[in-house]
């Protein structure tokens, strides 16, 4: 569920917001500097999915820029926010063809190209790729399982522009924590001096205004964290986690916590916090700075109260004073965390900083499949294409590591993905697929680094799937899931990913309901019959057509084409397959050329048409065998045989007998 209420404070057609929903950690960002904000869009730091709505972490969260008394951001003003999308961000940044239910336009998102913009009819991604680890990007390569990319600009107050990525993790190990990234610009032609970059923000645990906040800080991150002060969740919340938010890349001069009701929302009381001025007149300086050292709070003090005394706490950090040299760039990232206690949030942070290390880039499942539902009565056909999944390289390991396919179903639109798997703590961890589907690699079996999930049982591919238990009139959104082996081998063992589960936009996932045929409706059917006959001769091979999805069909001709091929001692058939129709046109058309026959799995060829080919070449090899005679006479053929090793032979004989008859 997204939840907008911004749109009529902001006319201007640029701006547009950003859906991160892949873990188990979920978020609505803008591209005018507001990361966050419970007030006006939901979800805001959603955490878990199977929570209810109303665990929302996030009331605000935004980045900041401030220099000689002027701050600029977009927290508290919503309705003239001072960081502003770039002009002309509609259509060259973002399509503007996919909105959420109010009309708001989408920013680009990695797994929906409706999302990116055109240029000469051509969807083309607008951010960056992910980097190897040398820093190169790799062309068409995301960094997460749902990247996200906007830009925004302080209205040449200062002359900065930052480019936003959003990382979000379906996978395993990262599923509990977003990233965001932020490369800060001068386009000015002479520096910015004494300029601080930071952020303004808040989380609350359960809304009970009475939270605990903590602060670990080294040489590499800042991590601001809160919890509940008395640890029982206040409904209508039903469980109560951590949150915090680590800082990379730019070292935090200063952070300053302050209760809910001492929010400053004047720059002239805002600046002196961010600067570390406690003898500004015009602050309390009681109220916004706590212990000995003046640019870093100890949040001890607050955690020596019991928790009645607790309050709401806002916080502030920054980086500076700075210079940005003119076309310079400084990168901030910040990634927003959530766990079940202390435990479990720290070894999350640790994966963040893991991850950063490589561009926050990790092992991550194959590449989905395309999946296609095709509703009848009483029943959903699933059908997808062995690529990209089955060829897919990790990007770490440099190995091709495709294990098998898992299917999910939706009956409530996404929001839980059927029987649920629970660990030790009673939290969800996973599903139960309704079907599942494996290479058969003697690889099977609980997953030994993550035991709440299956790797198959051996039953070989297959990319379809019938499923005979719907009714008729519900909507159902259906997610093929590829997945990889993990690592099996060796210590630490690593748990087998899968693609994330989410909406109908991701090509893996599709919505589909059920329904009988209308009144007058004549199936499909292909002339001769589903088993197609040779031209020119005997044929002992195989050739079927099956019909998956009858809306695709279109009245042709086709003509399919073997290709025997043949290098040192092996040999293989390929085929081909050409659209003959006559339709006014002289050119016709290839759908395949030199591709695969069918496999073990019977469905591996692509289904194009509507339609999937099933080919079997017939085996090598003698078929029979027997004495001959020529014009009806004594046979004149001389016989003869091996007298040696048959252990030298390439075959072994097809004849034995006697070398001297005739």
């Amino acid at each position: 569920m997204i939840l907008i209420l911004f749109l009529l404070l902001y006319p201007e057609a640029d701006k547009a917001i950003g859906v991160s929903d892949k873990g188990e950690l979920s978020n609505v960002t803008s591209n005018f500097g507001l990361i966050a904000n419970l007030h006006y869009f939901a979800p805001a730091f959603h955490w878990q999915n199977s929570a209810p709505f109303q665990h929302q972490y996030c009331p605000g969260l935004g980045i900041l820029a401030a220099r000689n008394g002027n701050v600029i951001e977009s927290f508290l003003n919503l309705a003239a926010p001072e960081w502003v999308p770039l002009e002309g961000s509609y259509g060259s940044l973002y399509s503007g063809e996919v909105t959420a239910p109010d009309g708001t336009p989408y920013i680009a998102t990695s797994d929906d190209e409706e999302t990116w913009p055109l240029v000469y009819g051509e969807r083309f991604w607008p951010g960056p790729y992910r980097k190897d680890t040398t820093g190169l990007e790799v062309e068409g390569e995301f960094t997460s399982d749902q990247d996200l990319f906007c830009i925004f600009n302080d209205q040449d107050v200062f002359g900065l522009q930052v480019n936003q990525s959003t990382y979000s993790f379906g996978r395993i190990y990262a599923q509990d924590f977003i990233v965001y990234d932020f490369n800060i610009y001068n386009t000015r032609n002479t520096p910015i001096d004494s300029i601080y970059l930071g952020f303004r923000g808040n989380f609350r645990c359960d809304y009970d205004m009475q939270d605990y906040i903590g602060l670990y800080r080294d040489s590499i991150v800042t991590f601001v964290y809160y919890w509940d002060a008395d640890g029982i969740p206040q409904e209508p919340w039903i469980s109560v986690g951590m949150i915090g938010v680590a800082f990379l890349n730019q070292e935090i001069n200063n952070f300053h916590y302050y209760r809910k009701q001492d929010e400053p929302s004047e720059d002239f009381r805002f600046y002196p916090i961010i600067i570390s001025d406690p003898t500004d007149p015009n602050i309390d300086s009681s109220l916004y700075f706590h212990g000995d050292n003046i640019y870093i709070d100890d949040p001890s003090i607050v955690q020596a109260l019991p928790p009645e005394s607790t309050s709401a706490y806002n916080f502030i950090v920054s980086s500076g004073p700075k210079i940005i040299m003119p076309d310079d760039t400084l990168q901030f990232s910040i990634v927003v965390i959530c766990g079940d206690d202390s435990s479990d949030l720290f070894e999350n942070l640790d994966m963040v900083l893991i991850m950063a290390d490589n561009y926050f880039v990790g092992s991550g499942p194959p590449a989905p499949p395309t999946v296609y539902a095709v509703p009848g009565y009483k029943k959903v056909t699933l059908y997808w294409d062995p690529e990209p999944s089955e060829s897919s390289i990790d990007v770490i390991s440099g190995e091709s590591d495709f294990e098998g396919y898992k299917i999910y179903r939706s009956e409530n639109q996404g929001e839980t993905w059927g029987k649920e798997i629970t660990n030790e703590k009673g939290h969800v961890v996973g599903y139960v697929p309704i079907a599942q589907f494996d290479l058969i690699d003697s690889i099977y079996g609980i997953d030994p680094a993550f035991p709440y999930q299956s790797l198959g049982d051996e039953t070989g591919l297959k990319h379809t799937f019938v499923d005979s238990n719907v009714y008729n009139g519900i909507e159902y959104w259906y997610c093929v899931a590829a997945y990889d082996k993990g690592n099996q081998d060796s210590v630490p063992f690593e748990p087998s990913y899968e693609n994330p589960k989410g909406k109908p936009s991701s090509a893996h996932i599709d919505s589909v309901i059920p329904a009988g045929a209308p009144s007058g409706y004549n199936p499909a059917y292909i002339l001769g019959g589903d088993t197609l006959q040779p031209i020119g001769g005997p044929c002992e091979g195989l050739a079927m057509v099956t019909i998956l999805d009858p809306a695709e069909l279109v009245p042709r001709t086709y003509e399919i084409t073997f290709n025997d091929t043949s290098f040192n001692d092996s040999a293989w058939t390929t085929f081909n397959l050409v659209d003959i129709t006559e339709i006014g046109i002289t050119e016709q058309e290839t759908l395949f050329t030199h591709q695969a026959l069918s496999d073990s799995s019977l469905d591996n060829i692509p289904v194009v048409h509507g339609f999937r080919l099933t080919l079997l070449n017939s085996e090598s090899g003698v078929k029979s065998m027997e004495w001959t005679k020529v014009n009806e006479d004594t046979c004149t053929f001389q016989w003869w045989r091996w007298i040696g090793d048959y252990s030298t032979m390439v075959h072994e004989p097809y004849i034995y007998g006697a070398s001297d008859f005739r």
